[in-house]
């Protein structure tokens, strides 16, 4: 059988095209609703299952402390000759709009800043107030502050890794983060523990063993681990081989 570059035989055959196995955020409103009884018309039932939904994809962001395959971002932004404070939220808000929490910084050659205490940086800034030279380390503060180690002498490019945080949920809009096959038992289920329990705290989702079992099949599914089987050496190194030439 011939294979294009997309699709699959199944596909092809039937002459249908693939459709990942989702749910809108109108659906996952509806669904919830069902479970709890609610009705999606009333304004105030509708807010509190957004806000639900909205809890339950913020603890998947974030799960035990891990910063999961879909939950990875990463933004940049240009230090100034002569400034040491960047804030976030606003230093390249286009790029990096749903920043939750920085996990590293690094230059465009990968070199990557260490990480400081805020008192070390505010240290180091107080009794070097004009040593100027290419930055190599850093400090977090405030609501989202980047401290710089030490004051930047140039232009230098500055890549943020962060883990993102879950866009607001809101009347049918609002973007998804968690993967379609998970919609269900994350936002859904989540959602419904959540309104149960009264709250709208992300973390009491860590007494929900359902929400704990679907995120630790979510974390063993990431793509970036592969799976592709490592076969090794085709044959031991101590193994003769004859190679048959044939006639």
């Amino acid at each position: 059988m011939a294979w294009s570059g997309s699709g699959s035989a199944s596909s092809a055959a039937s002459g249908g095209s693939f459709s990942v196995p989702g749910m809108s955020v109108s659906d996952i409103e509806s669904r919830v609703a069902k479970i709890m009884g609610y009705s999606t018309s009333d304004t105030d039932a509708l807010t509190a299952i957004d806000e639900a939904i909205t809890a339950a994809g913020q603890a998947a962001m974030g799960w035990q402390g891990r910063v999961l395959w879909y939950a990875k971002g990463s933004g940049t932004f240009d230090t100034v000759d002569g400034t040491s404070a960047y804030d976030l939220h606003s230093v390249n808000s286009a790029a990096m709009v749903d920043l939750w929490a920085p996990t590293g910084i690094w230059m465009e050659d990968n070199f990557r800043f260490g990480k400081q205490s805020y008192e070390d940086y505010l240290s180091w800034i107080t009794l070097n107030p004009t040593m100027k030279s290419r930055p190599y380390g850093y400090a977090l503060y405030d609501d989202l502050y980047l401290g710089t180690i030490p004051i930047p002498d140039d232009a230098y490019t500055v890549t943020v890794g962060y883990v993102k945080r879950h866009s607001k949920l809101s009347g049918g809009a609002g973007l998804l983060s968690i993967p379609a096959q998970w919609h269900r038992p994350v936002y859904v289920d989540g959602a419904v523990y959540l309104l149960k329990e009264d709250t709208i705290d992300p973390s009491a989702l860590s007494n929900s063993q359902n929400f704990q079992g679907s995120l630790q099949a979510i974390a063993a599914a990431s793509p970036e681990e592969g799976y592709e089987t490592q076969t090794g050496a085709m044959f031991p190194e101590d193994t003769r081989v004859i190679i048959d030439g044939g006639p």
